[in-house]
């Protein structure tokens, strides 16, 4: 499912005197202090205190609104083929809110919530296929393969394209090992190269985020009791660990951005190995190939078969990648059997000539004998 992530919202905050805001979850608020749990890496949370008179302003929300904000940040996908993450999202999120939540003035928004996802996920499981909001029958998906498989893989592409670039390249992976010989392939081509930048963009600000992170640990350490330097240590090494381990389990070359300077620099260096060999593509060629299908495809349905054959063979010089466009292999055979038709059409009208002419001159014959008798 596709995720929209907010920053800020409906999180608990302190703004210090000197304009400083601090972003957490306030667990204990007395005269004198203020405690926040912050978190100071993606798996370590800390707990400060803020002395009230060094507090300009706070809030501290209510716990169904902060519940709430999570569930609003779910956007039901327009493109979907698996089940399984709207399974996930139903049991750790939607349903647990409604449990725990029950007197909410969100409810109503929550039960639609769980409604729409459940009638989704029901149509995934019996075998649908939703691409672009249009839901396909599993009966109809498998017949128009692989042209709807590459469909699938293009539409989820565009739906990442502006979040997520290394899911971007595992749905056109995907495409490209299933699709390849597809109407939908330059399209995915010219979205891979744009993914790619946007990649190598975040993991360059990644590489320097994570300087910048091993320092403020480095200085967190330092300042820190034994117990507590040990646990944090521990916890440093866990979260890396655990980054490798979610690397690995990827099952794709396409293994997600993780902080970890190793692994930051061998999808940099595939990452341009990619885009070096996308750019050697002609799409240009390979759309025009696909229009100069279609054009052939609309002439023989027209019944102008030399135009097609035309245009066919335009098709064939244009589209140079390997495998060949499927559309041109089945316009071909279309367009032979179209032709094996009409000559038999022809045939069978030219005999159908020769017997009619056989016919005009032998009652031409009879006439002429008739009128000498006369």
């Amino acid at each position: 499912l596709s995720i929209l992530l907010p920053t800020g919202l409906l999180a608990d905050w302190i703004t210090l005197n000197d304009g400083s805001r601090i972003e957490g979850d306030i667990v204990l608020v007395t005269p004198e202090n203020i405690l926040i749990e912050v978190q100071s890496t993606p798996t370590i949370l800390e707990q400060k205190s803020y002395s009230r008179s060094d507090i300009a302003k706070f809030r501290k929300s209510a716990q169904d609104d902060i519940a709430f904000a999570e569930l609003e940040k779910i956007k039901i996908p327009l493109t979907a083929d698996d089940a399984e993450p709207y399974q996930i999202l139903l049991a750790k999120t939607v349903r647990p809110f409604m449990q725990n939540y029950g007197y909410s003035k969100h409810m109503p928004a929550a039960r639609e919530l769980a409604a729409k996802l459940e009638k989704d996920q029901t149509r995934l499981r019996q075998g649908e296929v939703k691409i672009n909001g249009t839901w396909v029958s599993q009966s109809e998906f498998r017949a128009d393969q692989p042209e709807s498989g590459g469909r699938l893989q293009l539409a989820k592409m565009k739906d990442l394209s502006d979040r997520n670039p290394v899911k971007v390249m595992v749905a056109f992976e995907k495409l490209e090992k299933q699709s390849a010989a597809t109407t939908s392939y330059p399209e995915g081509i010219l979205l891979a190269r744009q993914a790619l930048g946007r990649m190598q963009t975040m993991i360059n600000k990644m590489t320097s985020d994570i300087e910048i992170r091993q320092r403020n640990q480095v200085e967190g350490l330092k300042l820190a009791s034994a117990d507590r330097r040990l646990q944090m240590e521990q916890g440093i090494a866990r979260e890396a660990a655990a980054r490798l381990a979610a690397a690995q389990r990827s099952g794709t070359k396409w293994i997600p951005l993780i902080a970890d300077p190793k692994v930051l620099t061998e999808i940099s260096q595939l990452a341009g190995t990619e885009r070096a060999r996308l750019d050697t593509i002609d799409v240009i060629a390979m759309q025009d190939g696909i229009k100069a299908a279609q054009d052939a495809q609309s002439a023989l349905v027209s019944g102008q078969l030399q135009v097609a054959e035309v245009n066919l063979a335009r098709a064939n010089d244009l589209w140079v990648e390997n495998p060949t466009l499927i559309m041109i292999d089945n316009l071909g055979s279309q367009l032979k059997a179209a032709q094996k038709i009409k000559e038999e059409e022809e045939k069978v009208q030219a005999e159908e000539d020769k017997k009619r002419r056989r016919a005009e001159q032998d009652a031409a014959r009879r006439a002429a004998a008739k009128a000498q008798k006369n």
